[in-house]
């Protein structure tokens, strides 16, 4: 085990991916977020035999009987977006 000190912390995907691009650090993030980084020679990975595996996003809501039209479609929505995503990380 190592240990550090955290210096920074931020609640922005993209602002979390320009600091490592500009040298700031180490991240972990989905390859979906830093993955065209990647293929630019922006950032490399490090350490992928210890990658978290699971899915992307995580829709959590009250188990009820019947949901509202809204959240039954935002879940529809997720569902897509994360196979659009895995589809697109097959691809690339």
């Amino acid at each position: 085990m190592v240990n550090h000190t955290l210096r920074k912390t931020c609640d922005s995907t993209e602002a979390v991916l320009e600091s490592a691009i500009a040298g700031a650090g180490i991240i972990q993030v989905h390859t979906y977020i830093a993955g065209k980084a990647i293929q630019q020679g922006r950032l490399c990975p490090l350490l992928e035999d210890y990658a978290a595996e699971g899915k992307p996003v995580t829709v959590v809501y009250p188990q009820k009987r019947h949901l509202s039209a809204k959240v039954r479609v935002f879940i529809e929505f997720i569902k897509e977006l994360v196979a659009d995503l895995r589809v697109q990380q097959m691809v690339t």
